[in-house]
Formats: structure tokens, sequence, C-alpha cells
């Protein structure tokens, strides 16, 4: 699902008969939400505005002009280009997902 926003798009991406199969999940999970893409078009938003440098729960990776932090307790990863937000995705954590494998959730 694909809809543009005020300053972007959101894609979001729905739990599929697949991914139920290969994560040995309940068959009732399927055709829930997934992970949620917000595509900022203009952001002026940068890793230092958004405290994400020295926040110790993102893990920092970068290649080039593009840096990625990720936030795997809260499912959270930013992406930035040139050192302006252009992605922002909101997805399970390891450790939901787990939790959501054994039946927990």
């Amino acid at each position: 699902l694909r809809f543009n926003v005020s300053g972007g798009s959101v894609t979001v991406f729905f739990v599929t008969p697949k991914f139920v199969a290969t994560k040995h999940l309940s068959p009732k999970l399927e055709g829930t939400v997934l992970q949620i893409v917000l595509s900022h078009d203009n952001a002026t938003d940068t890793p230092e505005s958004m405290n994400v440098v020295k926040n110790s729960a993102f893990k920092r990776d970068a290649k080039g002009e593009v840096e990625v932090y990720t936030n795997e307790k809260d499912g959270i990863v930013y992406t930035f280009v040139s050192s302006r937000l252009k992605t922002t995705r909101y997805a399970y954590s390891e450790q939901q997902l787990a939790r959501i494998q054994r039946g927990k959730m």
C-alpha cells in the first residue's frame, strides 16, 4: 500500500503467507502490518537534530554519503543521505518478532 503525504510518501508492507510460513508465525497474523516506510522528499532533519548521533540505542552504519541509524530494540531505522533524512522505517524489533514466534504477543 503506497500513498502520498505532505513532505513525501508512505509505503505499508503487510505480513504475507510466505512470511508467516518462513518465520513460523500464526496464520492469523497474515495481513497485519509488517513495516511502514516513510520517504521524505525535502526533510531538513539531520542526525544531530534528531539526537541519534550520541544516542547509544542507535547503531550507526555509513558508506559514502549514506548514514543509517538503527534502533534494534524499538524497530526504528533512519537513513540519511548527505546528512538529510531520506527514510524512516518502522518494523517489529527482533525481540518483538521472537515473542510473536513463541506466541507471547
